[in-house]
């Protein structure tokens, strides 16, 4: 596992400025590439759109036509979805295009971004693109666009608040929380668990337990916080409770439908490129991937050196472990690719 040195030993082995220029100038070319060459991979392979985006074009026509979600329209929990795509049609006109345009143009930036979080943590450039082209391969369906683009920010904005984690990098991080949870509530909960393990091991983290609770509680408030608004929305219409209630009856009737099921098989028979085979494979990697990862931490963790980077990837690794336990459900060839960022 790369370590990822602190902001001291950057300044000394790094090289001059005149060199960090080029690279960044490097790298930004290369995720400029690398978005516009997914956006239009995926745009010019678009042949139609599944039945379940068809639920947040319907709640942006309604928001297009004065309508809000729970006042005016079932909501099961999606409403930065619906206001995106009524973003896209005021922008590109109210038609199919313009979820196109949104779900083309949300993979490109996520694979963008994947090479800057790639590149960050393992200090190479080649490893960054074949990471997403890895997530560009793997195809996830266009309505899954806030599964990609949302996980893969996370990291770079967990990061930026352990570098310095006082109250307004804290509250940044919680109001990103808060738009995960507005995009669907899951991921909210999902990146705020990560997001709770990166501030506790910040700087010192582990070493002053007194300092990791405080900065816990006041990321746990901020969060609160941050909620306020929506909680508030919600109180008006209909009330909290309701709502609630509402969803969690919608999330065990999709969970009755779509549960996991019996565990992936191998056939001997086949190999591995059949579709089942490559599934079991794929499943299984994805459960063990971020075990693994957690039993090199724990070998490691207690040696000064690697302390930056247990704080850097302990994060990435409890969210990629709800992210499995909760995407990684039949129909296992749609749901392995809402898994790919973790």
């Amino acid at each position: 596992m790369n370590t990822m040195p602190s902001s001291v030993t950057m300044e000394m082995v790094w090289p001059p400025a005149a060199s960090r220029a080029g690279a960044r100038a490097l790298l930004a070319a290369t995720c400029t590439a690398v978005c516009a060459a997914t956006a239009a991979v995926r745009f010019l392979s678009l042949v139609g759109f599944t039945n379940d985006q068809y639920i947040t074009l319907s709640g942006a026509q309604q928001m297009l036509f004065g309508d809000w979600p729970t006042r005016d329209f079932l909501d099961p929990g999606l409403p930065l979805a619906y206001a995106a795509s009524a973003l896209a049609q005021l922008v590109f006109g109210r038609n199919l295009f313009a979820e196109a345009m949104l779900t083309s143009g949300a993979f490109g930036l996520a694979a963008a971004i994947t090479v800057i979080v790639a590149y960050r943590v393992s200090g190479s450039l080649a490893i960054a693109i074949v990471t997403a082209m890895f997530e560009v391969a793997i195809f996830p369906r266009g309505y899954s666009y806030p599964k990609v683009l949302l996980y893969a920010i996370a990291p770079l904005v967990i990061w930026w608040c352990q570098r310095r984690p006082d109250v307004t990098r804290l509250l940044a991080l919680a109001a990103f929380v808060q738009l995960a949870f507005l995009f669907r509530h899951d991921h909210g909960a999902y990146i705020g668990l990560g997001a709770m393990v990166g501030v506790a091991l910040a700087a010192e983290g582990l070493r002053v337990p007194r300092q990791l609770v405080r900065r816990v509680c006041t990321l746990a408030a901020l969060l609160v916080l941050a909620s306020m608004p929506y909680v508030a929305y919600l109180s008006v219409n209909g009330g909290v409770a309701r709502y609630f209630v509402r969803g969690m009856a919608f999330n065990a009737a999709e969970l009755a439908e779509n549960g996991r099921g019996a565990l992936p098989a191998f056939d001997p028979h086949a190999g591995l490129s059949t579709q089942g085979n490559s599934e079991a494979f794929l499943f299984y990697l994805f459960m063990l991937l971020p075990l693994v990862a957690a039993g090199v931490l724990v070998a490691i963790g207690r040696r000064p050196q690697c302390r930056e980077s247990v704080a850097c990837v302990a994060p990435l690794i409890a969210i990629a472990l709800v992210v499995n336990n909760g995407f990684l459900r039949d129909q296992l060839y749609t749901r392995l690719a809402d898994a790919v960022v973790p």
